[in-house]
């Protein structure tokens, strides 16, 4: 009916939304990719045809777009929400404060970098318990990971130690956010001790997943989760990720 209509695609190019024109897209739809000189005027059978095709296009592009969505969210487990990460905190704090005494002189140091925000906010927490003063500090143990010398497609980031005062004779409260490997920890036990001689050192982690490959263990665990070996556990802060969440994917 078009074609009896005296139909020439040429004229329809003149009559789609200035977007479609700017991008190609009218090109694509006339001839696989074909480029047609836009000619004046147009007509509404043009007109419709195209913003059918148009429409179609921008539909089939969000029903793919969440059915990926979907496939995703299914792969990912939550295993913390926004909720229970802060009562997971305040159960670290409650572990912590029952088994060390309030007259001790304590160091809270977080490994970088989410070992880091989880050290602010026990820090933040523990104040009110201890008699004195609770010293904080942030260690960051890129030098001494046993992986540093393989090869990498990308070179770690070194970051800076800020611990601004004498780790020697305090109970250090190293904190990071997962306990898998134990590689961190250990990593982080020679920074400790190229730094000084703590007269104790206990370990406080958001989440223990299992998998360990070095005899270290934590003295205060937020959550305990089995994880398979391919699976990654990922823990948001609002700090850095705009959501407290702690996920499996």
């Amino acid at each position: 009916m078009l074609l009896a209509s005296g139909w020439d695609a040429r004229n329809c190019v003149s009559v789609l939304p200035s977007t479609l024109q700017q991008s190609g897209s009218a090109g694509r739809f006339l001839g696989g990719g074909c480029l047609f000189e836009q000619a004046k005027g147009g007509n509404n059978a043009c007109f419709g045809l195209f913003w059918l095709i148009y429409s179609l296009e921008i539909i089939i592009f969000g029903f793919l777009t969440t059915i990926t969505a979907i496939k995703d969210k299914k792969s990912m487990k939550i295993l913390l929400n926004a909720e229970q990460v802060n009562a997971t905190i305040d159960d670290l704090v409650e572990q912590i404060t029952s088994d060390i005494s309030a007259d001790t002189e304590l160091a809270v140091i977080g490994i970088r970098s989410r070992g880091e925000i989880l050290a602010i906010r026990l820090h933040e927490r523990l104040g009110s318990y201890f008699k004195q003063e609770i010293l904080h500090g942030t260690l960051d143990i890129t030098l001494y990971r046993d992986d540093l010398n393989e090869p990498k497609d990308t070179q770690p980031t070194v970051r800076t130690t800020e611990i601004g005062f004498d780790v020697s004779d305090k109970l250090i409260l190293l904190v990071d956010d997962v306990l898998h490997t134990g590689r961190s920890v250990r990593a982080a036990m020679d920074a400790l001790t190229d730094l000084g001689r703590p007269r104790m050192v206990r370990l406080a982690v958001l989440v223990n997943r299992g998998g360990h490959e070095y005899p270290i263990r934590a003295d205060y665990v937020g959550i305990r989760d089995v994880v398979d070996a391919d699976e990654s556990v990922c823990v948001h802060f609002t700090e850095t990720d705009n959501e407290d969440q702690v996920i499996v994917e």
